[in-house]
């Protein structure tokens, strides 16, 4: 059996598809989240079955479509773009929306960012001492 007979015989189609999103997905994240078309052929470089991922979806765009939640084709700009911003998943994390553990008001005094800097007291509370 060639290289080729044995990956596809150890490797599900849907495993197959897994692992060329995840390397489309590192590729334009390493382009600045937006790979242009001109660049697919270093995805079929660095995937052996991403032509036949791309093929069975109806191409590009349609591979695209199939992992919508991770990529999109910009047909304006012929690229490959993330599916979301990093500032889109910062807005819909639970876990940025909810208040924070530490409210300024439990925090003491001296660790409180937030709170005006204890100033010493004036000269003119301080005792006078009788000489």
């Amino acid at each position: 059996k060639s290289w080729e007979q044995n990956n596809r015989s150890h490797t599900s189609p849907a495993r197959g598809s897994e692992e060329v999103i995840d390397v489309l997905v590192r590729m334009v994240e390493e382009h600045r989240g937006e790979l242009p078309l001109a660049s697919l052929p270093m995805l079929h470089e660095r995937h052996p079955r991403a032509t036949e991922e791309m093929t069975a979806a109806g191409g590009l765009k349609g591979f695209c479509t199939r992992h919508s939640t991770r990529v999109r084709f910009d047909a304006k700009t012929c690229a490959v773009k993330l599916a979301y911003s990093v500032e889109d998943a910062l807005s819909h994390s639970s876990a940025f929306s909810q208040p924070s553990v530490f409210s300024q008001s439990s925090l003491p005094p001296s660790l409180n960012a937030f709170s005006q800097p204890s100033l010493p007291p004036s000269a003119s509370s301080l005792p006078h001492s009788s000489a």
